[in-house]
């Protein structure tokens, strides 16, 4: 391996390691190309200008379009709490540590609208493909190519402008793949230190983050050197933080309803594949084409490669692993390594571009023909509840009542934010449900009953209809006449 992009010689490898001793990563019996490449210094900054602004546009154009998802919800109200109060309410009820809703806090606090809590994730996509930039300015136009990729994929899109922590687990994800790759260039103590602390956040931000950190473990191979040590004992560090904050709220497992799935050979590739585009019908293009482009990154590019490997593929291959005994597979499971499709895809086209141009030019044009058409079906796409909030929030009067069962999908809180009047609770006596009623005056009788069907059965009330029922994905929406005797006070709406 030769000097990093400042010059500065790596440091004595001496150590035995065999990922050290061949051409390439995995001792596949293929030439080295130059792990640095000289960008074109007057078209370089120009060029990636115009893909930030490209960026920019797809993860902030719009972003209060649709309503909330429950996810989303769930975030909105875990940050509305006092801050003191949010790692207790995360550790009762999510999976996932509660990092970003503690930086969420502050807009959530504030009342900001749905863009507003879109923004955050949003930002950090935006930030992710600025640092994938940085990282790969000096791999020439496969590292333009790359940038360009992970700034127009679907699957960026789509979980980078969510108010959840995806957009936050891909700019961490990335993060600690450049900062490998600059250790093996030039092993210091701040690329080490860097490594571990974005893999930390990214624990601490969502259970699937805790993948890289035997990823990254292993990225010194069997080196002895002190420069190896350090990198060792940062990662342990990191992992060590992790379990002192959380480690007794993950021993006691996964709360509450998931639509992840386990382990199979279907899951897995409909995950990958979606990995780029959410389009079924595409896995039996994109999944050997990623496929050929990780074997040709692993035996063409020495440090690449070995980037790709531990903060990469060991990462999603301990997420597999996991999947056999809990549900954890889906798509969003991979967003922090979901820097790796843009990077092989990008070179595949450069080898197939070496070998054959004519090869490569319809490598790259497959790839856009796959990838561009999706941009804009991904942006329109809305959340159930979207429909939820068409039928109810607008098609309820003041004094009508708002019932949300089961209670804890939150869609009280979310309804009765986006009513924004006021409302008071109200207990209708029906089990696992909470309601409120609509402006100031006594509830009327009719009560709006949205049902989480993703969760619970719909809830089973012998009443006269007020209103056709509607069904939107996993909720289902019926308008009843009640006896409006039959209410009592209730405690409130806040968790």
């Amino acid at each position: 391996m030769g000097a990093d992009e400042e010059g500065v010689p790596p440091s004595d490898r001496g150590s035995g390691d065999p990922l050290d001793a061949g051409p390439t990563v995995l001792l596949v019996d293929a030439p080295e190309v130059p792990d640095v490449e000289a960008p074109p210094s007057r078209w370089w900054p120009l060029l990636v200008g115009a893909i930030l602004v490209v960026a920019a546009v797809l993860r902030l154009a719009n972003l209060g379009h649709g309503a909330l998802s429950p996810d989303e919800t769930y975030s909105a109200v875990s940050a509305h709490l006092p801050l003191g109060e949010i790692p207790g309410w995360i550790s009762r009820t999510d999976p996932h540590p509660p990092l970003f809703y503690l930086l969420l806090h502050p807009l959530a606090s504030a009342g900001a609208s749905d863009a507003q809590l879109r923004a955050l994730s949003a930002l950090c996509s935006l930030a992710a493909v600025g640092v994938m930039a940085w990282w790969q300015r000096r791999r020439g136009w496969q590292g333009l190519l790359a940038t360009f990729l992970f700034a127009i994929v679907p699957f960026q899109l789509a979980y980078g402008r969510e108010a959840r922590m995806y957009g936050l687990l891909t700019l961490l994800g990335v993060v600690a793949a450049a900062a490998c790759w600059r250790w093996l260039g030039r092993p210091t103590r701040g690329w080490a230190a860097l490594a571990a602390v974005a893999a930390l956040a990214a624990a601490l931000s969502h259970a699937s983050g805790l993948v890289l950190l035997p990823g990254l473990l292993l990225l010194p191979g069997l080196r002895r050197d002190r420069d190896a040590w350090e990198w060792r004992a940062a990662i342990v560090a990191a992992g060590s933080v992790f379990l002192v904050l959380w480690g007794s709220v993950l021993a006691r497992g996964s709360r509450g309803t998931t639509y992840h799935s386990y382990t199979t050979l279907g899951n897995v590739s409909i995950s990958l594949n979606e990995m780029v585009a959410a389009v079924p019908s595409n896995r039996l293009i994109m999944l050997p084409l990623l496929m050929l482009g990780v074997a040709a990154v692993i035996a063409t590019d020495r440090r690449m490669g070995r980037v790709l490997v531990c903060a990469g593929l060991v990462p999603a291959a301990a997420a597999l692993v996991i999947g056999f005994k809990e549900p954890i597979i889906l798509p969003k499971t991979f967003v922090v390594v979901g820097w790796v499709v843009p990077v092989v895809l990008a070179g595949l086209v450069a080898v197939a571009w070496r070998k054959i141009p004519v090869a490569g030019a319809l490598v790259l044009a497959l790839l856009l023909v796959e990838i561009v058409p999706w941009i804009g079906p991904t942006l329109d796409l809305t959340a159930d509840t979207d429909g939820v909030v068409s039928t109810v929030v607008r098609g309820a009067a003041d004094g009508d009542a708002i019932a949300a069962h089961p209670e804890g999908t939150m869609m009280r809180w979310y309804l009765a934010d986006r009513r924004a009047g006021n409302e008071h609770p109200i207990d209708l006596g029906l089990p696992d449900t909470t309601a409120f009623v609509l402006g100031d005056g006594p509830w009327n009788g009719r009560v709006w009953v949205v049902d989480a069907t993703y969760i619970n059965e719909p809830l089973p009330i012998d009443a006269p209809s007020c209103a056709p029922e509607a069904q939107y994905g996993g909720f289902h929406v019926r308008c009843l006449q009640l006896d409006p005797t039959s209410a009592a006070p209730s405690a409130g709406l806040v968790p």
